[in-house]
């Protein structure tokens, strides 16, 4: 039997760059499909933060895109996913791909980024038959590589031989992000029979869809969390469902993690109170063992829930629960969580950026993880912060309510609200400081979150599963 190949192209993957969780999911899940007997490569652009002097690479090809009434000349350099086999092709073009950051900056061309992207799909393709791999099935992901699915649907590539069996999967990893194409870059690149909204055609045209976690698959069918894009999704029937996202388990793992003070597992669990101690000292809190940590890593969006937070913050001032807040985003909420801290120092730290080695110190050193997300498509830091036995307090929508179980259940292992509202958030904090008053109790939590499995094993399984359907189609 031929070995299936699967050719990943996306916007951003991990380690080489990374705006969020969809570079980690293309930077992960690769690899457990080669160890799977899968051959998947991953395609992404060569963008200027990635210093070539750094990352090892050799070039491969040059091809000139066409694009529109031009052509693009493209470098091919291909690299490797650390400590692992995975083939990593590198799209090396000055003025479409490689030039500024991943999605640009507030002053950047409004339309840029579609040409960016629309650009990137276009080469996704052109390249294959130059770097001599013919994938089974192309996997997009989000918009900014959906087109490949409605460029191999509507006859682009389709009277060439080379493309007729390819196949295509699409998963969104965020339907809110859905940007409209303007007429005048569709006719310019000879696209003025297709809809504006990008998204809403590779929906329509992938081969199968599906989304980042189960519940997720099924929010987007509503109106509530469609962004309008629910009647095309509910069209696809049984070929749009949710596979959940994994972690990568050997990183993240408190037993062996180089950036935490003291080391622990699930067997020596007081250890984590060191990392607690230290996380106070570390961010000018007070060392009280008693104080119930609340924390966050996170993008500060109004989709994470950030609003919830703010509020939160002013209404405790009880010396025994402490804020932290490690995230960057919206100007508005950076400037809200500065004044909080001058006005809170003790009970509430912020920093602004995002340091990979704090996080792992605040995962180890918090008591609970906060996650109030209006809407989350799966979400990463509650199966993380699970992982270092930091139980999460999180509103039970998409991938918070397919990885968290509620504390009063069995195998409970976090806190869950329901509502949009600021007072159900505030109220489920004070239901945790209450039962983390109950050592026992709380040390039962931890460890049926600790033993949760959330590593890229379960889900894989559950994509080579997908993709031997889709393959199978006519």
């Amino acid at each position: 039997m031929a070995k299936l190949k699967i050719l990943f192209s996306a916007s951003e993957v991990a380690p080489f760059a990374k705006a969020g969780g969809l570079a980690d999911v293309v930077g992960s899940l690769p690899k457990q499909l080669v160890k799977m007997g899968i051959e998947a490569r991953v395609l992404t652009p060569r963008y200027e933060q990635i210093d070539l002097k750094k990352v090892k690479v050799k070039k491969i090809a040059s091809i000139n895109i066409p694009f529109g009434h031009k052509k693009y000349p493209t470098t091919i350099y291909e690299t490797r996913l650390p400590d692992s086999k995975v083939v990593v092709y590198l799209l090396d073009q000055e003025t479409m791909l490689s030039k500024g950051p991943i999605y640009q900056t507030k002053s950047a061309d409004k339309n840029f980024l579609i040409k960016r992207f629309l650009f990137l799909s276009f080469a996704s393709l052109y390249i294959l038959p130059k770097i001599n791999f013919q994938p089974d099935i192309i996997h997009a992901h989000d918009w900014h590589t959906a087109s490949i699915c409605t460029l191999l649907s509507m006859g682009h590539f389709s009277n060439i031989n080379f493309y007729q069996n390819i196949k295509t999967l699409l998963t969104l990893h965020n339907i809110q992000h859905q940007p409209k194409a303007p007429k005048t870059i569709l006719d310019f690149l000879g696209l003025g029979n297709t809809k504006l909204n990008i998204l809403e055609q590779g929906i329509q045209y992938s081969d199968f869809l599906n989304t980042v976690s189960p519940q997720y698959a099924k929010d987007i069918k509503t109106w509530a969390y469609g962004y309008g894009l629910e009647k095309v999704i509910r069209s696809r029937g049984e070929k749009a469902f949710g596979i959940l996202n994994g972690i990568d388990t050997q990183f993240f793992n408190p037993k062996t993690d180089p950036s935490i003070i003291k080391n622990y597992s699930i067997k020596n669990l007081d250890d984590k109170k060191n990392n607690k101690k230290s996380l106070q000292k570390e961010l000018n809190l007070p060392a009280k063992e008693t104080a119930l940590i609340v924390a966050t890593v996170t993008r500060l969006a109004t989709q994470k829930g950030v609003e919830f937070m703010i509020q939160a913050i002013g209404k405790f001032k009880n010396p025994n629960i402490q804020f932290i807040i490690l995230g960057t985003g919206s100007d508005r909420y950076e400037i809200a969580l500065k004044k909080l801290q001058k006005k809170y120092p003790k009970n509430f730290s912020y920093t602004n950026g995002f340091d990979l080695n704090l996080a792992s110190r605040i995962y180890a050193g918090a008591d609970t993880f906060m996650m109030p997300s209006l809407f989350e498509p799966c979400g990463l830091g509650q199966m993380i912060a699970m992982r270092y036995g930091t139980l999460p307090v999180v509103r039970d929508t998409g991938g918070l309510h397919d990885t968290v179980t509620s504390y009063n259940k069995k195998k409970g292992t976090g806190f869950l609200f329901n509502k949009s509202e600021t007072q159900d958030f505030i109220n489920t904090i004070r239901q945790a400081e209450k039962i983390y008053k109950f050592p026992k109790i709380w040390r039962k939590l931890q460890q049926n979150a600790m033993k949760k499995d959330f590593s890229w094993e379960k889900s894989a399984i559950k994509y080579q599963s997908l993709y031997n359907k889709i393959i199978k189609l006519n």
